[in-house]
């Protein structure tokens, strides 16, 4: 029975896929290039070349054809030519993808393991940050524990030099006797007697500055240090001491004190003087304006005084135009003239 010619037929050897779910549609030209990408390189083993085998596939076919082996037999069923649509073959090529290999599933395990020790190392050093700040918070409060002990051992040898301190200042008032530290701290200083008025540019408690110099035939030149109180007590005189010692030791050396009087209703003064030395003398003199020039009057001594002995003594005091207290004395001896032996210069530190 005569049959009407396939493409099949018009392509032997050619199998065309069968298009499963319905008959064959329109192809459009679009489906029809997806479609032949897809099966050219199935074809790369023919002999036909791009143009050849455009030439010889129909023009208004949409399908590709797929190469078969002739059959082995006679007896062997008909290959199913059925043309498939392209979107099937789109999906067959899908559905056709080969499952994940073994060495994708081992990269994608060992991703996941390292994400897992990260996690793991983040977890520990977080662990150990909260250990160090513990740490450093120990040491914060040990330190801080350290610094207050500090503290308070700084607050004790502070309490320590003070009371140094004050001892040193009662060693210095017992060096340096103080008449008005003997008066009631309540008590408020006598009024001067007008007597002594023309001397009160002698009252204040002086000290040298700088060290007075010692000069005479029989000694070697020397320097000292010297504080002279003058003060008052409302009675018509001056009450005076000189106490001086070595510059450097601070070893006591001349000492003197004794009484200044001047006769009422005029400029006569009288210096009524005991020292260490084993001499007691009074000089007589005048004081003009801020100057006081006294010569010995009468000069006592113990018996066993060392000799050569002094025979006479004079003394100046003057104020000078800085406000500081120059003191000059001069003497003789049995065996040498009057000579200048002691100068020096006060500056005043108490009124």
């Amino acid at each position: 029975m005569p049959q009407d010619p396939s493409p099949a037929s018009l392509l032997p050897g050619w199998a065309l896929p069968v298009v499963r779910g319905g008959p064959a549609g329109p192809v459009t030209g679009r489906s029809a290039q997806r479609l032949k990408r897809d099966v050219e390189p199935r074809c790369s083993g023919s002999s036909l070349g791009p143009d050849k085998g455009s030439a010889q596939s129909p023009p208004s076919s949409s399908l590709t054809a797929t190469p078969q082996k002739p059959s082995q037999g006679p007896s062997a069923p008909p290959t199913d030519v059925t043309p498939k649509p392209a979107a099937e073959a789109v999906q067959s090529e899908h559905s056709d993808a080969s499952p994940m290999s073994i060495n994708e599933v081992i990269l994608s395990a060992s991703g996941a393991c390292k994400l897992i020790d990260s996690l793991h190392s983040y977890c520990f050093s977080a662990r150990q940050n909260k250990s160090q700040v513990c740490c450093l918070r120990e040491q914060v409060e040990k330190k801080n524990g350290e610094l207050k002990s500090l503290r308070q051992r700084v607050s004790r040898s502070d309490s320590q030099v003070r009371k140094l301190r004050e001892k040193l200042d009662q060693l210095r008032k017992a060096s340096f006797p103080y008449l008005s530290s003997l008066l009631p701290p309540s008590r408020e200083p006598p009024k001067m007697n007008p007597v002594v008025e023309p001397l009160s540019w002698m009252l204040g408690t002086w000290l040298s500055d700088p060290p007075g110099a010692g000069t005479f035939p029989t000694l070697q030149p020397f320097q000292y240090l010297e504080e002279a109180h003058i003060s008052h007590v409302g009675q018509p005189m001056l009450n005076f001491s000189f106490n001086s010692f070595h510059p450097d030791t601070r070893k006591p050396m001349h000492r003197e004190c004794g009484f200044i009087r001047l006769k009422p209703d005029t400029n006569k003064v009288a210096f009524i003087s005991a020292q260490n030395t084993g001499i007691v003398e009074v000089e007589e003199g005048e004081v003009n304006g801020q100057e006081l020039c006294i010569a010995s009057h009468s000069i006592a001594r113990i018996s066993f005084a060392k000799e050569p002995h002094v025979e006479q003594i004079t003394r100046k005091f003057r104020l000078n135009s800085e406000g500081k207290l120059e003191q000059t004395v001069s003497m003789a001896t049995t065996t040498q003239p009057m000579t200048q032996h002691l100068r020096v210069t006060y500056k005043k530190v108490t009124p």
